[in-house]
């Protein structure tokens, strides 16, 4: 079983668009959900107290979470359950106080996931919102770890490999708290990835290696 407390922040500056996996088509938002552009906003994080396992399929906002499951899926209520949960678990809320204003995001466009994710990191938010600040927090690169928690985010979101998602429960089962284990799936990521981007050795396609560890978890 892997130490959980090992993190992602001995892994240099590198940040930004690692290339592990690519950016897929945004889906059109909603206007009312549009963000304001300009200053980065104050986002105060809120929902990680739902019951993940007993939330509702028809819950408020279910519609975010299953809005591209294809029908075979919604038409099976334990299939259809077990995406919200793993969508729940990669991000648990779909609303953030901006400015004072509750603004829901939609979890399902890959930007607004990256500003719910910015703001499960409140400690972080000086360094994030100055594109030109390296400044590091108790050690930490603030625009790595975020990153580092989007790339995991987003392939539980997408099940893709499956072994993060089945990494991800068997944790769960065993107790861990869910910020603790989207760090340990990104330190097995950081792995795979640290060699790659300083030339140690070329991308796996098949992420071989990467899945691997994450059934060694």
């Amino acid at each position: 079983m892997v130490c959980l407390s090992r993190g992602v922040s001995g892994l240099g500056g590198w940040g930004g668009e690692l290339g592990w996996r690519g950016r897929r088509a945004k889906r059109p938002q909603n206007k009312s959900r549009q963000l304001r552009r300009g200053r980065g906003p104050a986002l105060v994080f809120r929902g990680l107290d739902r019951d993940l396992e007993q939330a509702a399929v028809d819950g408020d906002d279910a519609e975010a979470y299953l809005a591209d499951a294809d029908s075979s899926v919604l038409a099976d209520p334990k299939t259809a359950q077990e995406l919200l949960a793993r969508r729940r678990f990669a991000v648990p809320a779909v609303a953030a106080s901006i400015d004072g204003d509750e603004i829901e995001l939609d979890p399902g466009d890959e930007d607004p996931r990256r500003l719910l994710i910015v703001a499960e990191h409140p400690h972080y938010r000086a360094v994030l919102e100055d594109p030109f600040s390296e400044q590091l927090v108790d050690g930490i690169n603030p625009r790595l770890h975020v990153t580092m928690h989007q790339i995991i985010a987003n392939q539980i979101w997408d099940d893709t490999p499956l072994e993060v998602w089945q990494a991800a429960q068997r944790l769960r089962a065993a107790g861990h708290d869910r910020h603790d284990i989207l760090h340990a799936l990104a330190y097995e990521l950081s792995q795979e990835l640290h060699p790659v981007l300083t030339g140690q050795h070329a991308p796996d396609p098949d992420m071989t290696a990467y899945r691997d560890r994450l059934r060694a978890l």
